[in-house]
């Protein structure tokens, strides 16, 4: 204690062990900066990719209720188109038939006339059935592609709600 030349070199050693240890030091936060922000970009890069598989699987599934939309719709077509054949055959036929009655006696023309009357009244009210269910079963398949659209939105709406709570807490952690 009395020694003021060792005291120098004690206080010296003091100083290179306080500068050793404060390079230390900096060196261990500058690798956990590095390391955290390697994490972040790992973390980033795994967001990415989680991003870009939901909106590809959304695409492919937006295609795919597309195509289903089409395939009804050109089932439908063929339908009304393959209703529209038998009503002009059944029309065609009613039209022979009615050429060969008008050569048979009146009153028998007259009843032919009244069943003829008769079955175009059902068959009009079978059209009318029909054109009614087509009507009524596009506007359910309008109303469940809405009800499916929403409820997509519904979720990725969640999907932000969550990842913007994720940030935030990985910013909090990164204060703390």
């Amino acid at each position: 204690e009395q020694c003021e030349e060792l005291r120098s070199i004690q206080s010296q050693r003091l100083e290179q062990q306080v500068c050793q240890d404060r390079a230390a030091q900096m060196r261990q936060q500058q690798e956990g900066r590095r390391r955290l922000q390697e994490e972040e970009r790992l973390f980033d890069e795994l967001w990415e990719a989680d991003q870009r598989a939901k909106e590809e699987q959304e695409s492919l599934r937006v295609q795919q209720r597309q195509q289903r939309d089409k395939e009804h719709l050109r089932e439908l077509r063929e339908q009304m188109k393959a209703a529209e054949s038998r009503r002009q055959k059944e029309k065609e036929l009613k039209e022979e038939e009615v050429r060969l009655l008008q050569q048979q006696q009146q009153m028998q023309l007259l009843q032919e006339q009244q069943q003829q009357q008769l079955k175009l009244q059902q068959q009009q009210n079978r059209c009318w059935q029909l054109d009614q269910d087509l009507r009524l079963k596009m506007k359910r398949l309008a109303q469940q592609q809405q009800e499916e659209l929403q409820f997509d939105m519904e979720i990725l709406q969640q999907m932000h709600k969550q990842e913007a709570y994720q940030r935030q807490e990985a910013a909090q952690r990164k204060v703390t």
